[in-house]
């Protein structure tokens, strides 16, 4: 489950970012416009990181429990 939420968070994270801040530019996460595009770049390079731990931990518990198995 925890895998799950990682991944989901991450992508959350990922698509928010591009879509509602980069794409449309519906808002900003702080009225700033300079520090605001740091923390994005932030919060997407985190959903990445996010991502990709989620995955990494879904493959390695698939795989031992495949091992486990035989």
């Amino acid at each position: 489950m925890i895998n799950g939420m990682l991944i989901s968070v991450g992508l959350i994270a990922i698509l928010d970012n591009v879509v509602s801040h980069w794409f449309f530019k519906w808002h900003r996460i702080l009225p700033d416009e300079t520090l605001s595009k740091y923390l994005e770049i932030a919060l997407f390079i985190a959903g990445i990181i996010l991502l990709v731990i989620g995955i990494y931990r879904e493959v390695k518990g698939r795989k031992t429990k495949a091992e486990n198995r035989v």
